[in-house]
């Protein structure tokens, strides 16, 4: 994985000057030694210049997807060509810093790579949910801080890489090759998004529980939106979001949330920090992974969206990493399955992961999507979800129990909303 990095020069400095500070820059703000890890570009290594742009993004295993999709300046890695640099500069600066307040006596005090209030440029502030990862800003308050199952996922990097999915027109539940799943006639078009790299992590959910639980707390009603969308929500802007119903869901006492998340003895959750942060948190009803999500400053993908990052898009995999799309070759190198417990998310990369750059889209832990379970599924499909009906919701992608059939990223199967396993997690999705 490659690290990019963008040099940004704004304002002029005599030449002569600008030499004479350089060394005393560079010894001031050497370039961290790994530096071409987590603190500096996302699995993606996903770039773009502000406003309307070409995104393209890199897997985790080199493979360069050019996606063509237009990214928001919100999610967006923005260059110097198009904003002016910001408000400091970076002459004689080591790679990935910049003097943002334009005080010589601090030096080059920025890592535009990580910073929050000069997030791959000077000036460019994140919002107060957000971090900066890779020069973008992303994620929620789940990562705000560093610690285990935080900033220590996969191969070093933030546990809350977001990578962009461009969108594109595929068909639900098929792959043209397993049973039950030929049949093409479910087509959906979904736009771009963006859905987490990594499930979420024991670690991370256990910020969101000392949050709730600090100062009693419940995603404010008609949250959780696709409002990235031109109508404003899925369904034609129709989307309901949240429901106050649901609050009685969210316990307030932290001794209730440690007998919920630990529902079975397969559970990684423990009452305090412990071995296992960097395993996917389990024993998530449907309301809480969902207003997990929400207080993440994302929201749970439809289970069209989710089915299109798995699948490939219109590459229509059999499973995540499937090359070529129709080859049903598994084994345990590439998921967590057959298995009696969850592993550390990630751990199967990058032979694992699916053409966006994803991890563990089969196994480990199957995943909450936002709708109702519908058979046979709705038609057109444009951002669409099924939200009404019976209760039951759709989970994907199996889990560390599963077998290898059940994996596969066609198949969707209904739960009740209130029901918690130790198989069953969530990762969100948030906007392009």
């Amino acid at each position: 994985m490659s690290a990019r990095r963008a040099v940004f020069f704004v304002g002029v400095l005599p030449a002569i000057f600008a030499a004479c500070l350089e060394p005393a820059y560079q010894a001031d703000r050497s370039e961290p030694a790994g530096s071409g890890g987590s603190s500096t570009t996302s699995a993606s290594g996903a770039t773009s210049t502000s406003g309307s742009a070409t995104t393209s993004t890199v897997s985790s295993t080199g493979a360069s997807n050019a996606t063509g999709a237009t990214s928001s300046s919100s999610g967006a890695t923005t260059s110097a060509s198009s904003s002016g640099g910001g408000a400091g500069g970076s002459g004689g600066c080591a790679a990935g810093y910049q003097d943002c307040d334009n005080d010589l006596a601090n030096g080059c005090e920025a890592h535009v790579a990580t910073d929050a209030a000069n997030c791959g440029v000077c000036g460019k502030t994140c919002g107060s949910k957000q971090s900066c990862i890779a020069s973008t800003c992303q994620g929620g308050p789940s990562c705000a801080t560093q610690g285990p199952g935080l900033n220590d996922c996969g191969s070093g990097e933030s546990c809350c890489v977001s990578e962009l999915v461009p969108g594109g027109t595929f068909s639900r539940r098929y792959d043209g090759v397993s049973t039950l799943y030929t049949d093409a006639q479910y087509i959906a078009t979904v736009n771009a998004f963006r859905l987490d790299r990594y499930e979420v992590t024991v670690g991370r959910f256990r910020r969101f529980v000392d949050a709730v639980t600090t100062q009693p707390w419940a995603p404010p009603a008609t949250s959780g939106k696709h409002t990235h969308l031109a109508a404003g929500g899925l369904n034609g802007g129709g989307e309901p979001g949240w429901s106050n119903n649901w609050n009685s869901n969210l316990s307030s006492m932290k001794t209730e949330w440690d007998t919920q998340l630990h529902c079975d003895g397969n559970s990684p959750w423990t009452s305090d920090p412990g071995p296992n942060e960097n395993k996917p948190v389990a024993c998530l009803s449907w309301y809480v992974a969902y207003a997990f999500c929400i207080w993440d400053a994302g929201f749970l993908p439809s289970e069209a969206e989710w089915n299109f990052a798995a699948s490939g898009g219109a590459e229509q995999r059999v499973y995540p990493w499937s090359i070529p799309a129709t080859s049903n070759d598994i084994d345990m190198s590439h998921a967590v399955y057959g298995s009696m417990t969850s592993a550390d998310v990630g751990s199967k990369s990058p032979l694992g992961d699916g053409h966006f750059g994803h991890a563990d889209l089969a196994g480990n832990v199957a995943e909450w999507t936002l709708d109702v379970y519908a058979n046979p599924l709705s038609l057109p499909c444009i951002d669409c979800a099924v939200l009404s009906g019976n209760q039951n919701r759709v989970v994907r992608g199996g889990g560390f129990a599963a077998n290898d059939v059940d994996v596969i990223a066609a198949k969707a199967i209904a739960q009740s909303p209130s029901e918690r396993l130790s198989i069953r997690g969530v990762r969100c999705a948030r906007s392009p």
